[in-house]
């Protein structure tokens, strides 16, 4: 399958995220994995079987996190799992996206629960494959933080190795399309991202229909089981079926995606919201607009008094004032009603 056309978003915060969109039917935005690239996870065999399935069934939107493929490289020496959030703001608002399915696996995982935990307003549903590692903060090395950090070309090769390749000049390709996702500065701070990231803050706070995969080689690992129990409402399906069950070369539905099919077939169907109510933006002050911007992107009172460079006390005042003046309860509905007013 051909890539489609590579665009780019920037972030709030200066990066430049590549994303492409391919398929039909109902939004997907499809998270990065360790290794990302916007061209090979739709054209590259052990690459794009993923990407490819998921399109021949939903309108797939595949984006490169900030540090990988073909988005900015050169991550921060501060650089936390919460970045990736911005990307994922700047891409959805690049497509002006009302509501979408979200799909993740292994790594960011993560992001994706922490971005539905933030916009339940946004997410159809959230679809988890193989979420790995632990769900709490640790300052245990990752498993593959030692051979990655000493020794990046072997490493690589055996990532290739470990991967469904059908033989060797496939696995050696393979290697090679590794080295253009993301160099070994940048793996090193994602890893250490992961690591020091404690997803229980949001597992608890979300709130939208819920599915976890588990492949049956990995039934002995407790954290997608431990994902499933955490998020109120989530269904955990364990896979009886070996190997890739997403890979579309044998031109048969494997069981990864008749399982994400008959889940989103259950889905209510997206209705058109009322249209909006209260006073129009224009009844807000700038400084209470930008404040309502930065609610409906997610920001928390200390985020958004860093942002402005105002005290805590002055955001807190703001948003009493947002809610009032526009009527909403809390920043949930101050979120809808900055998109439904132009503002978000």
């Amino acid at each position: 399958m051909d890539a489609p056309p590579v665009q780019y978003a920037r972030t709030s915060d200066g990066y430049n995220i590549a994303y492409n969109v391919g398929g039909h039917g109902r939004t997907l935005l499809k998270m990065p994995y360790n290794f990302s690239h916007a061209k090979l996870r739709w054209t590259a065999p052990g690459f794009n079987e993923t990407t490819v399935s998921l399109a021949e069934r939903f309108r797939v939107l595949h984006f490169d996190a900030r540090g990988q493929g073909l988005s900015s490289r050169g991550l921060s020496d501060s650089h936390r799992m919460e970045d990736y959030l911005l990307d994922m703001d700047a891409v959805v608002q690049a497509m002006n996206l009302d509501s979408f399915l979200l799909f993740a696996s292994l790594t960011f995982w993560r992001a994706a629960v922490a971005y539905a935990s933030k916009n339940p307003h946004r997410i159809e549903a959230l679809i988890l494959l193989n979420p790995e590692a632990k769900v709490e903060s640790s300052n245990q090395p990752h498993q593959f933080d030692g051979e990655a950090r000493t020794n990046w070309d072997s490493f690589l090769g055996r990532v290739a190795s470990s991967a469904l390749a059908s033989d060797f000049s496939t696995r050696l390709l393979l290697k090679d399309h590794l080295k253009e996702c993301i160099e070994q500065a940048d793996y090193l701070k994602m890893l250490n991202a992961i690591r020091t990231c404690d997803a229980r803050q949001w597992l608890a706070t979300t709130r939208v229909p819920t599915l976890v995969i588990q492949q049956r080689e990995l039934h002995q690992v407790s954290t997608p089981a431990e994902v499933a129990a955490a998020i109120p409402g989530a269904s955990l399906l364990l896979l009886e079926e070996l190997g890739a069950s997403f890979d579309s070369a044998t031109g048969r539905t494997h069981a990864g995606i008749t399982a994400i099919e008959e889940f989103v077939d259950k889905l209510p169907a997206v209705q058109e919201r009322a249209p909006a109510t209260g006073p129009p933006p224009d009844a807000l002050s700038q400084r209470e607009l930008e404040v309502l911007r930065l609610l409906a992107a997610g920001k928390s009172n200390q985020q958004i008094a860093d942002e402005l460079v105002i005290s805590l006390n002055t955001v807190r005042r703001h948003v009493s004032n947002v809610f009032d003046k526009t009527g909403v309860a809390n920043r949930t509905e101050a979120s809808l009603y900055a998109r439904d007013h132009g503002v978000a």
